[in-house]
């Protein structure tokens, strides 16, 4: 089963509008720059309790600022938080608006822990289910 690719795109238009309306109301935030919205790698994994059914992330993370460290070895232990959330993940729980929220919600919860407080949240570019 597949997830409208609409409904997806919807979905990251929103976010990235939310992100900025929230940038807007906030003077004392510093600009989100290019630098500061990075890619993740792409996840691929099978979903709980349907070993036939895999799923296809993209996102990106936005940071509130540039890393002391190394932003790749970050984002890597980011992607592998959200490997293990998205392989806990339901085919149930990804049918719904409200799902999708919930599931980007736990994932920005995920990177902001990870990261210490320096992810500010997370777009979700892609998200397939096959």
């Amino acid at each position: 089963e597949k997830i409208h690719a609409d409904v997806v795109k919807a979905y990251a238009d929103a976010a990235v509008a939310e992100l900025l309306r929230d940038q807007a109301g906030d003077h004392g935030a510093r600009d989100i720059s290019a630098e500061h919205i990075v890619p993740l790698e792409p996840i691929i994994t099978n979903i709980a309790g349907a070993s036939k059914t895999w799923l296809r992330f993209e996102g990106l993370v936005v940071l509130s600022q540039r890393p002391k460290d190394d932003r790749s070895t970050l984002t890597a232990q980011i992607s592998q938080d959200l490997m293990g959330l998205l392989r806990s993940t339901t085919l149930r729980q990804l049918e719904t608006a409200a799902g999708l929220e919930f599931l980007r919600e736990d994932m920005a919860e995920l990177a902001r822990l990870r990261s210490k407080g320096l992810a500010r949240d997370i777009i979700i570019k892609t998200l397939v289910v096959e």
